[in-house]
């Protein structure tokens, strides 16, 4: 009984699809015009500039001073990729190397906004 209600089911879709395709065509090209005329996304800052006008760095968003050390997680899970590919040649060596040439960002403790390291 169940494979009658689920064939019969399947039958109206198809039916339905069937006379449709021409409406459904002239959604999807719609669709597509109206992708190809949307503005190309622009691209985010990477990193704005501290303030080092005063000798220190400072947020020139909140005139926060103090910066934490933050890694992005693509950072973060290619140190761990390295560390576990040369753990068993190098004790977790490599990791050490990898983090140390990636560059890292600095995040302002008073409003979370990210920017370059200072070197």
């Amino acid at each position: 009984m169940g494979w009658l209600i689920i064939g019969g089911t399947v039958i109206v879709v198809a039916v339905i699809a069937y006379f449709a395709r021409d409406q459904i065509a002239a959604d999807f090209v719609e669709i597509e015009k109206r992708e190809a005329s949307r503005p190309a996304p622009v691209p985010k800052k990477v990193a704005p500039v501290l303030d080092t006008s005063s000798g220190s760095p400072a947020c020139p968003k909140c005139g926060g001073v103090q910066f934490k050390a933050r890694r992005t997680v693509g950072q973060r899970f290619g140190i761990g990729a390295i560390g576990a590919l040369t753990l068993p040649v190098s004790a977790g060596a490599g990791a050490l190397v990898a983090a140390k040439g990636m560059k890292q960002r600095v995040q302002c403790v008073t409003c979370g906004r990210f920017y370059a390291r200072i070197t």
